[in-house]
């Protein structure tokens, strides 16, 4: 019984200090991020957002603007690429958005659903280019018919500015972004 408490009270533990890391990640991308749109990032600097913030961020952003829809979002960084994923609930997106899914849509798509995908980023002279490698759902390959229909419901709905393939202006005087696996630097024009 003693070692059943043991285990138990070493399960909350790690909840807690894991809820409490993320927490901290947050704080410290947000503080980051209002550094740089609020203009106080000194000229010439990187601002890195490390693997935890970035995830505490996805997480956190997803829980205040799709709540219910989106859960264990997670990156990986490479040089110039990135990949990730997170578990997705189709139907309460689409509810979350004052959208009623139909019949054919639901039964498709409802329950949690794995993500994935994997992208290549090219940056410079204040702008950015995204490029997606890869996206699958539920491990099967995404369509391109499929990826624009997501790209223009969902994701373009929260960041207007993005198109796949093509460039877009880095605003808040961003030279350029730069994928590494250390993080995601954000240079400032000197």
């Amino acid at each position: 019984m003693r070692k059943m408490r043991r285990v138990l009270l070493a399960c909350v533990l790690a909840a807690f200090l894991r809820q409490a890391c993320a927490s901290t990640s947050y704080t410290q991308f947000k503080q980051k991020t209002a550094m740089i749109v609020d203009g106080k990032a000194a000229p010439g600097s990187r601002i890195v957002f490390t693997k935890p913030q970035i995830d505490a961020f996805l997480n956190e952003e997803a829980i205040r603007i799709i709540p219910g829809s989106v859960y264990g979002a997670h990156v990986e960084l490479g040089y110039g690429r990135a990949a990730g994923g997170a578990s997705v609930n189709f139907v309460k997106l689409l509810q979350a958005r004052g959208t009623t899914p139909g019949w054919l849509f639901t039964k498709m798509f409802e329950g949690w659903k794995p993500v994935r995908a994997a992208i290549r980023v090219q940056s410079g002279g204040g702008q950015a280019t995204i490029y997606l490698d890869k996206l699958e759902l539920s491990g099967m390959p995404v369509p391109n018919m499929l990826v624009d229909f997501i790209m223009r419901h969902f994701a373009q709905s929260y960041s207007p500015d993005i198109r796949l393939g093509k460039p877009f202006p880095l605003n808040h005087r961003i030279e350029r972004l730069e994928l590494a696996p250390s993080g995601l630097a954000v240079v400032i024009w000197r």
